[in-house]
């Protein structure tokens, strides 16, 4: 049975919100849904649920396919699958607009990354989607089939539909304005205080490895056809998603690009610095995630982003002393996120995409095609900036040419029972832009080009 887990802006303690849990089909469409990239190809959303056409043949083919309908009266634009197992499980979801006709489904990829090497997850989860304001969505499960061709026991019987709504801000449409540019040099970085990152919900201090040695890009999947000022949204309900649903204690990636080319300040304690992330399953330790916000399997990312993301990466590398046209060499951690076994070392392009080192397809066929453009532009931007030594944290890191170092090492509980923490609040920073103060040692009070 599918349920919904509300993150609504307010009140500070949601009741549980009402649901239902039905079948349900609907025989009209979305204009135009076949022009968004991130669509199930071959799926015909103006079809009923499990009617021929409404998905794609070869998901039709699979057996165990069951639809669940969730409803709340409540609007919400992000959706995110949990259970304690996913493994054998397919899901996709689709919302309803506001006229009641329903759109394209979109695939739910499992999140391949625990909150750190070294911890396994409570429960699994989804990538949390963007599906525009709704009020109902659908979730179509699909079961591997046994070797008698039936389906298996569904793993996820414990299934829950995570429904976020990051509220808005009035500064959401106009951060990119008050967004100032990173220490040496940098580009414009929208800090965490400026996208209305909720410190509540913090609760761990920020790890920090001992140097940084490459950097993973990484796409968040979902609709592309997001506006500006839904952006710091869509980041808001990431982080709350991450922090207390998954239980992370904050955001998975070090920083995150909307094709805008707007740059959000990711996970807290400094993006000048080797903070560990949660975006890598294996390969959390030494490196930096960098997400490109949307789906880009069949559509690359805009010029925008992807110049944001050569010149945010040039930045970074440059400050650690990476060479972004190098390779590096990172000792796997194992999990079952990866391919590569605990120990085994993996010779990479200091600049790698998740899909690398993961089992997954992220950041997607169109973008992973935008690689070597994106180290491209990271090195002019590197060879651009005034030469500095590399910081001190760094000292035991180097590349390969460089005799590299070996690297060191919302909610979980039953949804009866479940009480969730109100997602981030939308917070609005002074039209300066400055960044925040330096004089706190939280996680909160330091800018994100500290050093």
């Amino acid at each position: 049975m599918v349920v919904p887990v509300d993150y609504p802006v307010s009140p500070a303690v949601p009741e549980p919100a009402p649901t239902s849990a039905n079948s349900g089909d609907a025989t009209s469409a979305v204009p135009n849904a076949a022009a968004d990239p991130a669509l199930v190809p071959g799926a015909d959303p103006a079809a009923p649920a499990l009617a021929p056409g409404a998905v794609s043949p070869d998901v039709a083919a699979q057996v165990g396919a069951q639809v669940k309908e969730v409803t709340r009266e409540k609007p919400f634009s992000m959706v995110a699958l949990t259970a304690k197992d996913l493994d054998g499980t397919t899901a996709m979801i689709r919302a309803r607009d506001a006229e009641g006709r329903w759109g394209a489904w979109y695939p739910a990829d499992p999140i391949e990354t625990g909150p750190t090497d070294g911890t396994t997850a409570d429960r699994a989860g989804t990538e949390p989607i963007y599906v525009g304001r709704t009020k109902d969505v659908q979730v179509l499960l699909t079961h591997e089939a046994d070797t008698s061709g039936h389906a298996r026991e569904a793993t996820a019987t414990d299934l829950s539909a995570v429904l976020i709504d990051p509220g808005h801000g009035p500064s959401d449409a106009a951060l990119s304005s008050i967004a100032a540019p990173l220490s040496d040099g940098g580009p414009k970085v929208i800090t965490r205080a400026q996208w209305g990152a909720d410190p509540s919900l913090l609760c761990d201090k920020p790890t920090y490895d001992n140097g940084l040695s490459g950097i993973v890009v990484h796409h968040t999947a979902g609709r592309n056809d997001y506006t500006a000022a839904e952006s710091p949204g869509i980041v808001r309900a990431i982080y709350a998603y991450h922090a207390k649903t998954l239980g992370w204690c904050d955001i998975g990636y070090n920083a995150l690009i909307d094709k805008y080319g707007q740059i959000y300040e990711g996970r807290a304690g400094g993006l000048g610095k080797p903070v560990q992330g949660a975006h890598a399953g294996g390969f959390n330790q030494h490196t930096a995630g960098v997400a490109l916000m949307g789906d880009f399997q069949s559509q690359p990312p805009t010029d925008a982003a992807i110049q944001a993301a050569g010149r945010f990466i040039g930045w970074r590398t440059e400050l650690a002393g990476l060479n972004p046209l190098s390779t590096t060499t990172l000792y796997s951690q194992g999990t079952s996120y990866t391919k590569y076994k605990k120990g085994a070392a993996v010779k990479l392009p200091t600049i790698f995409a998740h899909r690398d080192v993961g089992k997954t397809a992220c950041p997607g066929n169109a973008a992973y095609a935008q690689m070597d453009r994106i180290r491209k532009i990271a090195a002019d931007t590197a060879a651009s900036a005034t030469r500095r030594s590399p910081i001190a944290a760094n000292s035991d890191v180097s590349q390969d040419d460089s005799n590299q170092s070996r690297n060191s090492d919302t909610s979980t509980n039953p949804i009866p029972t479940q009480n969730p923490a109100t997602p981030t609040s939308p917070r609005t920073t002074p039209a300066t832009g400055n960044t925040p103060s330096r004089t706190s040692p939280g996680p909160e009070a330091a800018s994100p080009g500290d050093r």
